[in-house]
């Protein structure tokens, strides 16, 4: 080497360029679900405060929190690169942490607004039934039957997520479809 130049290994540059390319890419997750309902999520996040306030007196606290942070962070939800085309729905471990498969958005026609109706049952110590029901618009990536619909993010109002999925369609490139009467 001449001039005090160092020699560099081209595996670390790779791996460096892939890193910030990972980081740079136009990725978004939206969330969609909790896993365990609104009942269970709350539940999750006593259970992690209270914890962390028994840590300091019992290390066995720790187990709360983490049972906790499963119940009450994780959840459904659905990965989408700009960049490269593709969705992944995934599940939110945690949180956090992300499973699930990429799709390509070549094998779907295009894109839909749809009605959502959720309901939860929650029973109370003196097992009296609590129904919670929730209306929501769901933007999602249609492939021919309602089986194979990849919900992509969620809205409250109808012309929120139209806008949203008028605004996704110019990104990826795809149509927005007439909704089903």
């Amino acid at each position: 080497m001449k001039g005090g130049q160092r020699a560099v290994n081209s595996s670390r540059v790779g791996f460096c360029m892939y890193k910030i390319d990972y980081l740079c890419s136009m990725r978004s997750v939206h969330q969609l679900d909790k896993a365990f309902g609104p009942g269970g999520s709350f539940a999750g996040i006593i259970l992690v405060i209270i914890g962390f306030i028994l840590v300091p007196f019992y290390w066995t606290a720790s187990i709360l929190i983490l049972l906790g942070a499963f119940t009450g962070f994780s959840g459904s939800g659905c990965e989408v690169d700009t960049d490269r085309r593709r969705v992944r729905p995934c599940y939110l471990i945690f949180g956090l942490f992300k499973s699930g498969t990429w799709i390509e958005t070549d094998r779907f026609h295009g894109i839909r607004v749809v009605l959502t109706k959720s309901s939860y049952r929650t029973f109370s110590l003196s097992n009296r039934a609590m129904y919670t029901t929730h209306e929501d618009y769901r933007v999602v990536l249609e492939a021919g039957t309602p089986q194979s619909r990849v919900e992509v993010m969620k809205s409250s109002t109808r012309e929120e997520a139209l806008s949203k999925a008028e605004e996704l369609a110019k990104q990826l490139g795809m149509n927005v479809l007439d909704p089903r009467s």
